[in-house]
């Protein structure tokens, strides 16, 4: 070291500049001592600490070799030793055959967060000029020039993008599930701390996303005639639970509703359920909650699970037992609020379930429960009959979706006339544009509904045993009855069915 010292002192910076001292000449001196010190070192064998300990004793000879120079001076000699020793040893020991991605992930990952951790030490002690370090704060904008500077963005680019990156793409392209012995997460998350850099964690998202959902996938046909909790389970905890924190909400919600919600529908469809509300299994229906509470489920998807699924056939049975005298009013009414209780606050959810509290449709299905038990309470057989709700035939998970997804367009749509309606006018009359008009080819259907969302009317299918007219929708226009046929608005008036034109409608739904 006193000999390094003093040859740095020998010769002036000029001189130095000339005989390229910091970049060839001490290297060049010092890469015998530094081979000799890294001789017995294995990078991926040797524990992480002595990885800390040997590289720091090196790089404090180094920086004290290269005393003599400022803290850029000091940096090229460093960044020369590593990539001149350091750097071929960690190349050849991660691109070797040897180190596997997927099932040695500790002891690379070791590897790397000690170089980089090592390095950041030495940047501390290093400091960048102050000139560097203000023009860098410019607008607060980052100067690329001052964060090459740094030996912690040297071993972020000649390790992890060069060397890791590239060998963990290529096995994250032929993972193949079922067939490894880790499952995804557990060799690509430990690295995502790193690869958020130079786009890297970007450019493996999509694939990331693409093996979780053949990994579901996958499983699914694996246990289709396997029990359903266990597939859910294993789907929740194994692939999804590990990636909530990371992949977006919308990102997740596609995922589910294509690969999970589908065999859940199926799954919820072969509920029984029983009078005795103690011995009833509620396995599928705590499934269905902790995925939604967990943030795995979208709001729609969950809705309509629970619509279609749970209320519905729920709602048959409490009908079918009181009208066939099965159970009482009282017993109806108990088994409804305990149902009622676990949907709304499930012992997964910290807080009650909000949506369900929010969601219209639902709330018209419990109030619908409620009316024909009270009904059955007062011996109202006429109220009762006309308040059987559908079967579970006629309703089910895909059906109050589609329906729920065209009540979302046309609210949209509606959003949309009424902006238009605000924004044009045309010496003080309203130029509302028509919905119907703006779509080629629209139905006789879309018409009517553009006529009443254009007068502020609400339309929508009844639900419903008597929902249908010779095998025809009925629905609601306003407080009027109506089906459509033949591009002809018919509707009920004095207990028989009649054509009318839109605009007598109006007045009709306005009575």
């Amino acid at each position: 070291e006193n000999l390094l010292h003093s040859l740095g002192t020998v010769f002036s910076k000029e001189e130095k500049k000339s005989l390229q001292y910091f970049s060839v000449l001490l290297p060049s001196l010092v890469g015998p001592m530094v081979e000799q010190a890294l001789k017995t070192w294995c990078p991926l064998a040797t524990h992480s600490q002595e990885t800390k300990d040997l590289l720091s004793k090196v790089l404090q000879l180094c920086v004290k070799a290269s005393n003599s120079g400022d803290s850029d001076c000091q940096r090229s000699f460093l960044k020369v030793i590593f990539m001149n020793h350091f750097l071929p040893m960690v190349k050849r020991a991660l691109q070797s055959s040897k180190w596997n991605p997927v099932s040695d992930v500790e002891p690379a990952l070791d590897l790397y967060e000690a170089l980089i951790e090592v390095m950041e030490r030495v940047d501390i002690d290093l400091p960048a000029k102050e000139s560097v370090e203000n023009e860098t704060s410019i607008f607060g904008a980052e100067i690329f020039t001052e964060r090459e500077n740094r030996l912690v963005a040297m071993v972020q680019d000649s390790v992890m993008f060069d060397i890791v990156y590239p060998k963990l793409s290529r096995s994250l392209s032929g993972y193949k599930a079922g067939d490894q012995t880790k499952s995804l997460d557990k060799w690509i998350l430990p690295w995502l701390p790193h690869l958020d850099y130079r786009a890297m964690l970007v450019n493996m998202f999509s694939e990331i996303k693409r093996k979780i959902r053949t990994e579901l996938t996958v499983a699914s046909k694996s246990t289709t005639n396997q029990d359903d909790v266990l597939l859910f389970r294993h789907s929740y905890n194994i692939v999804l639970k590990p990636w909530v924190p990371i992949i977006n909400a919308s990102s997740m919600h596609s995922i589910t509703a294509d690969c999970i919600a589908p065999r859940l529908g199926r799954a919820l469809s072969k509920l029984k359920f029983t009078k005795d509300f103690t011995a009833q299994d509620c396995a599928i229906v705590t499934v269905l909650l902790e995925y939604y509470t967990s943030g795995m489920l979208s709001d729609s998807v969950f809705l309509s699970l629970v619509e279609g699924e749970v209320l519905y056939p729920l709602a048959s049975h409490l009908y079918k037992w009181l009208e066939s005298d099965e159970i009482t009013a009282k017993h109806a009414a108990l088994l409804y609020s305990k149902w009622k209780h676990s949907l709304l606050k499930p012992t997964s959810a910290k807080v009650p379930i909000v949506v369900i509290c929010n969601d219209s449709m639902i709330c018209r299905v419990f109030y619908g429960i409620l009316l024909f038990i009270n009904a059955s309470h007062v011996g109202d057989s006429s109220k009762f009959s006309d308040l059987e709700p559908p079967s579970g035939h006629t309703t089910n998970y895909r059906v109050v979706q589609a329906r729920r997804a065209k009540e979302e367009r046309l609210r949209e749509e509606e959003k949309d006339l009424r902006g238009g309606n605000l924004n044009s006018s045309n010496g003080g009359t309203s130029t509302r544009k028509h919905v119907a008009s703006k779509i080629r080819g629209a139905t006789f259907r879309e018409v009517v509904e553009d006529f009443a969302n254009h007068n502020s009317v609400n339309f929508h299918p009844k639900g419903g045993s008597n929902a249908t007219r010779d095998g025809k929708t009925i629905f609601l226009f306003g407080n009027a009855q109506v089906y459509l046929d033949s591009n002809v608005v018919f509707t009920l008036r004095d207990g028989s069915w009649n054509p009318i034109s839109l605009n007598d409608l109006l007045e009709l739904a306005e009575e």
